[in-house]
């Protein structure tokens, strides 16, 4: 026997229809499926209908198409450190790996959470947040992160909703040159079909002041301490030392912040550091010429403050002859101070060459100084032939006369702005003429 089954009331959804072609959502739709009894009269009031959601697959894995500056950078806690925030932006929706192989396609939509996955991201010291995550991209924000360090996602990372993974690897890379610090962003490697990248990012207006080391003194600093240069100091073998008798910092950091001291000298025949290159040192004069000293001053909490001295060493130059081959002599000697002088060497009808030992007088505390010595004109040479003859002023050249014809000696005397110069030429007297000898009468 047939039964009529239960009664259904009809239920009016209004006029609220869904196209095929809708979507909900990025890649996801909804499948409906609809049932009606044709043979009886009015049955689409009690039709029944069931709705699926559906995600559509994409079999190509996701790229980097763009990245938004979201902040500027800006200083962070201490003067080494930066905070900052960018938008990274992908052509697809975005899946992360959820396992330790690369090779499983274990994946799911992105979230806060399985975006810092230890196994593919790599981060610095420093506050890594991920922020404003949607299913195309996510903003990355950091505090206090370290310049120089970057932060990266290994190949393999990032998927399609299907599972196709992206073999690009993606860096987030905070640099700085000479216009100051900013935030570089790769996709993939250089040369390769989707690499990108993008830089310049993020730049601040300004940067903010840097601490600078303020030195104090036992005789006048020229210079600025604010300036590249830094510092200028003038010494001669008069006033030869200079002591630095305190280091401060502007602006000053909390003085509970241990802090260490460490000086360099380049070029290091020009002055010397005493003290072991600890706070304060004595700067001392060895050398004629310019210097640049350097004081690097490291805090505890990363940050450093440097400062400069850009010393000058003045002196003065005399050329003495001296082990002058007997019987011969050289006038005058020494020679004098001016930058141009002549002198006079008679061999006293010797009949033979003569030699000398040259010396640079430069004064006292200064034979560090490097000295360089240059012949013009075939008559004369250096013992072993070098030409020219370099050292510093302990090291004398041995001159010897080859012929009669006059010659010049150029000697140049340190480095820089403060090198001395002196040109002295030598006329040759009596060259291979032999004494009169009487002969004896023949037997």
């Amino acid at each position: 026997m047939n039964r009529r089954g239960p009664t259904q009331t009809p239920v009016n959804y209004g006029n609220n229809t869904l196209s095929i072609s809708d979507r909900i959502g990025d890649g996801r739709y909804v499948i409906l499926s609809y049932a009606q009894n044709n043979a009886v009269p009015g049955s689409y009031q009690v039709a029944s209908f069931r709705a699926e959601s559906f995600q559509k697959s994409n079999l190509t894995h996701p790229d980097l198409t763009s990245v938004t500056e979201m902040e500027l950078l800006s200083q962070g806690s201490s003067m080494t450190t930066w905070n900052g925030k960018i938008t990274l932006n992908f052509n697809a929706i975005l899946h992360v790996s959820t396992s330790n192989d690369p090779n499983s396609n274990d994946h799911e939509l992105i979230s806060p959470a399985n975006l810092n996955n230890p196994n593919y991201v790599h981060t610095p010291s420093g506050d890594i947040s991920f922020s404003g995550v949607s299913q195309r991209g996510f903003t990355l924000e950091i505090k206090d992160l370290p310049m120089g360090r970057s932060i990266s996602f290994d190949p393999m990372f990032f998927r399609s909703s299907s599972g196709d993974p992206a073999p690009e690897r993606l860096t987030v890379a905070f640099k700085r040159d000479a216009e100051g610090p900013y935030v570089e962003v790769t996709w993939g490697d250089k040369g390769a079909a989707h690499y990108q990248q993008w830089t310049d990012l993020c730049r601040p207006l300004e940067e903010p002041e840097s601490r600078v080391a303020l030195l104090e003194r036992n005789i006048t600093l020229g210079g600025s301490p604010t300036s590249t240069s830094g510092y200028t100091l003038k010494l001669d073998n008069t006033n030869n030392a200079a002591n630095i008798t305190k280091v401060s910092l502007n602006p000053e950091p909390d003085h509970t912040i241990t802090r260490t001291y460490s000086w360099s000298v380049s070029p290091e025949n020009v002055v010397t550091i005493s003290d072991g290159f600890v706070e304060p040192p004595t700067i001392t004069a060895v050398g004629i010429g310019t210097a640049t000293v350097t004081l690097t001053v490291r805090l505890a909490n990363g940050e450093t403050a440097t400062q400069r001295i850009q010393v000058t060493v003045e002196g003065t130059l005399d050329v003495k002859f001296s082990n002058t081959t007997a019987g011969t002599t050289i006038t005058p000697n020494p020679t004098g101070t001016d930058s141009a002088v002549a002198v006079e060497w008679d061999l006293a009808n010797s009949g033979q060459t003569a030699s000398t030992t040259l010396e640079a007088v430069l004064g006292t505390n200064l034979s560090k100084t490097q000295v360089t010595w240059t012949i013009t004109g075939n008559s004369a040479t250096f013992a072993g032939n070098q030409k020219p003859f370099t050292g510093d002023a302990t090291k004398m050249p041995v001159l010897t006369i080859i012929n009669g014809t006059e010659f010049t000696i150029k000697v140049e005397a340190g480095t820089g702005a403060a090198k001395i110069e002196k040109t002295i030429t030598v006329s040759i007297k009596n060259f291979g003429t032999l004494p009169n000898i009487p002969i004896p009468p023949s037997p």
